[in-house]
């Protein structure tokens, strides 16, 4: 990524940098264009000099092509090319396809990022920060009026995360697309006054008239949603572009009052109690599916949509299929080039003809190549693939009385429960009185309806925070965060000192208490408050316990004689947290004497014990009374090689503690396995069980380094690495069949922002991880295997593929005893929350 791209990510302004060096570019840039479907056809229009890094694209009645070429975009300061960007009007094709006409309509504009042909001869533009339209009056083909539809009031420049999208809904009005501004407040401004503002949450869509007039926003909860199109029955669709540190981009289903859960202002964590990227959060609204990487066009194809990716190197059809009130479908790659073939914007002329807008090259600042392309799809050709040409609408959800929209908003499918939730609010006054009477589910509905109805209501949150249900309190942390109402600040921060605190509360509580303490970003990342709660005597042990958790670095001032301090406390959550706090640092002397102490707990000695590599102790220890210590000591045994005194001393065990012969025998003998698609037979071996599952046990086995492994890539309650998805609620399933299946089979059904990537490097070896950020400069950010973000030089790398099967091997349970898979099952079972 380059330099400006990173300064970006790091939250300096581009502004605040010095112009880029022009980019080295090869005099030779081949797009090398493959076709993957029958049916497709793609014709070279115009290349440079006639078009250079094109923005925006639409075409007019007459087949003329206006295409906006940027000569702003992260300009270096050695750039030869105009002073501002154009817009050029191609036209009189030759045998070939070419456009032999070249014509400046405009050049007055600056880091424009669309182009949409409108009524009465308005070519309408989106600038970073404005929407403009421009026309002829006087009849001589260029540009001489000029008026603002919308205005875009911030401090922010960054080029491409400002006003971006535009499309015209079959109504008239014009659907314009808003970036998450780097997280600056902002006002966007219609032509009557209108002034919307925005206090950094993200990215929004809004709908205006032609003129600029009746300004409102739809849908919020976005990055950047670059591409977006509206079909002829009024569904409107968008692309998001760049989730940072949340893959995968997104094509998403855009409803009026939809929440589509990124909230720019709570930064790039990966992890965040109140954020979301794929509807995991109450009342926010799931992606269709993941799209390309770096999407930037959108429009209708049949029964589908077209969309671009540029760093992919892609144009992809999804056929979309109707899936309760939205949509769902699966990428169909139909052209495929280079890495000098990057298309951005595209416009749709009739039926199956589009033009592409493409960029070459993969450098953000401008570098004066380009092309345009004419795609072509026969759909008689292409019926093996495409969609209908009929698209289907899904059903419109219908508001219905109070009990009736409650009763929908517990429903599973989501956008009618958003649906619900607007109805509720807007209908708040019939049945607020009753909230009190109200079940827990129902509560935490009406929680959200509420918000909705009054965000800035002080009476409400507090309300909720005193339930005594952890999920209305979450709720109402939710909505004081989002909302930074700082006058509940003390009420924060006492919550964060009760005893019953749980794990999700305890975050939802730091959360909150960093955003009011005007550090948002830092989310539930605070080295220097979590340290300060661990060292606090006065606070709760079960939050010194959670924060402890969270210092996934040991600060010099957690010494090895502090932790071991505060076993002493008698509390098991914090003695707990302090093993395992003591096991990150490899003190295993530490660990030795807290394993082989006769008077600690069990439960205390069986946590040291997993973190053990010395095998004379554990063999002593696997002959312990205690089957909790004698089963973990087994376990880190696991696939060792051992001495003949040693087994003999393992089998002695077995004879002497027949409960705990698997966990002998399993040390050397993995034991015999059905097939890993039998799921039927995986149950009846653990049916035979006879004694109870034992969860405790199963979140040792869950955490084990050894055997399972399942923490190396997943999180529970805070634990873990987060390559693959948070466990901490999978318990809400509750159907063990589908849970030993994921296991079994992870690449089954594997959740969208989980797609990793298999890159081939010079050196001969594979880096696969989950792509994050690419720029098109020199690097692009992958987060590797155990969670870390990693930069790869991207000239390094040979080839690249999309891995749409999990980065989670299967066959994990294999090489686990029955009761060691029955017991993980059990701890995953339980909804996680301590």
């Amino acid at each position: 990524m380059n330099r400006l791209a990173l300064l970006a990510l790091g939250g300096i302004s581009a502004f605040a940098a010095p112009p880029p060096a022009m980019p080295v570019v090869p005099a030779d840039c081949p797009p090398k264009i493959q076709l993957l479907k029958p049916g497709v056809k793609l014709t070279l229009v115009a290349e440079d000099p006639q078009i250079v890094t094109p923005t925006g694209i639409d075409v007019d009645k007459q087949g003329r092509v206006w295409v906006a070429a940027s000569h702003t975009h992260f300009r270096p300061a050695d750039y030869p090319g105009p002073e501002h960007d154009e817009i050029v009007v191609l036209s009189n094709p030759d045998a070939d396809g070419r456009a032999q006409t070249r014509t400046l309509f405009y050049d007055r504009t600056k880091d424009t990022m669309g182009l949409v042909l409108g009524p009465d001869g308005w070519v309408y533009l989106a600038e970073r920060s404005r929407i403009l339209r421009v026309k002829d009056t006087d009849g001589d083909g260029r540009g001489d009026r000029e008026e603002n539809i919308a205005v875009l009031k911030t401090t922010e420049t960054y080029p491409h995360n400002g006003l971006s999208g535009l499309a015209w809904h079959p109504s008239g009005d014009l659907v314009i697309s808003l970036g998450e501004n780097m997280w600056k407040q902002w006002d966007l401004v219609g032509t009557d006054g209108v002034t919307l503002r925005g206090e950094g949450a993200g990215g929004g869509i809004f709908r205006c008239t032609a003129d600029g007039a009746n300004l409102r926003k739809i849908a919020v909860g976005f990055w950047n949603p670059f591409g977006l199109c509206v079909r002829a029955d009024g569904e409107i669709f968008a692309a998001e572009n760049d989730p940072g540190s949340r893959p995968p981009c997104r094509l998403l289903h855009i409803v009026e009052g939809g929440d589509y859960g990124y909230q720019r202002i709570y930064g790039e964590s990966p992890s965040h109690p109140f954020v979301c990227w794929n509807g995991e959060l109450r009342g926010t609204l799931p992606m269709i599916c993941p799209s390309g990487e770096a999407p930037c066009g959108l429009q209708p194809l049949g029964g589908g949509l077209l969309a671009s990716s540029w760093t992919d190197h892609r144009i992809d059809f999804f056929p979309l299929q109707v899936r309760g009130a939205s949509y769902t479908s699966a990428r169909v790659p139909i052209v495929r080039g280079s890495e000098f073939f990057r298309p951005t914007c595209v416009a749709r002329v009739s039926g199956s003809v589009y033009y592409f807008a493409d960029w070459v090259f993969g450098s953000y600042p401008i570098h004066q190549r380009g092309r345009v392309w004419k795609l072509e799809i026969d759909p008689v050709a292409a019926r093996e693939w495409i969609a209908p040409a009929a698209p289907e609408t899904p059903p419109r959800a219908k508001a219905g009385s109070v009990d009736e929209n409650f009763a929908t908003a517990r429903g599973n499918d989501p956008f009618l429960a958003r649906y619900a939730l607007l109805a509720l609010a807007r209908d708040a006054a019939a049945w607020s009185g009753r909230i009190a009477k109200m079940s827990v589910r129902d509560r935490v509905t009406a929680c959200i309806a509420l918000k909705l109805a009054q965000p800035k209501d002080e009476n409400w949150p507090r309300i909720f925070l005193a339930d005594a249900s952890g999920d209305l309190q979450f709720e109402a942390l939710r909505w004081i965060a989002d909302e930074r109402l700082t006058a509940l600040l003390p009420l924060v921060e006492a919550k964060l000192r009760a005893s019953n605190l749980d794990y999700r509360g305890f975050e939802a509580c730091l959360a909150a208490l960093n955003t009011l303490n005007d550090n948002p970003r830092a989310g539930v990342d605070n080295p220097a408050m979590l340290l300060e709660r661990v060292r606090d005597a006065g606070s709760p042990p079960r939050v010194r316990a959670f924060a402890l958790r969270l210092l996934r670095a040991k600060p010099k001032q957690l010494t090895t004689n502090f932790l071991r301090g505060l076993l002493d406390l008698k509390d098991d959550d914090l003695a707990i947290e302090a093993v395992r706090a003591i096991a990150r640092t490899g003190d295993e002397s530490a660990l030795a004497e807290i394993a082989g102490n006769e008077s600690r707990p069990p439960r205390l000695r069986a946590e040291a014990t997993t973190g053990l590599n010395d095998i004379p102790l554990l063999i002593k220890l696997s002959a312990n009374a205690d089957a909790t210590i004698r089963e973990e000591a087994l376990r880190a045994l696991r696939i060792s090689t051992l001495t003949d005194e040693q087994k003999a001393k393992l089998r002695e065990t077995a004879k002497k503690f027949p409960a705990s012969a698997d966990l002998v025998a399993a040390i050397s003998t993995p034991p015999t396995r059905p097939p890993l698609d039998d799921i039927a037979k995986w149950q009846q071996l653990l049916s035979q069980q006879k004694t109870k599952p034992d969860p405790e046990a199963g979140e040792r086995i869950f955490f084990n380094p050894r055997i399972a492994q399942c923490s190396n890539c997943h999180q529970r309650s805070g634990r873990g690495s987060i390559v693959g998805p948070d466990l901490t609620a999978i318990g809400g399933q509750n159907d063990e069949a589908w849970l030993l299946q994921a296991i079994l089979d992870p690449s089954r059904d594997v959740a969208p922002q989980f797609y990793a990537t298999a890159l081939e490097m010079k050196d001969g070896s594979t880096f696969v991880g989950i792509p994050l950020r690419d720029g098109g400069g020199a690097t692009a950010v992958f987060r590797d295997l155990t969670g870390t973000e990693r930069q790869i030089n991207r000239a390094e790398v040979v080839s690249r593929t999309e891995l749409q099967t999990s980065v989670m091997p299967p066959g994990l349970l294999t090489m686990l005893t029955d009761r060691e898979i029955r017991d993980l099952l059990a701890f995953l079972r339980e909804r996680g929350a301590n």
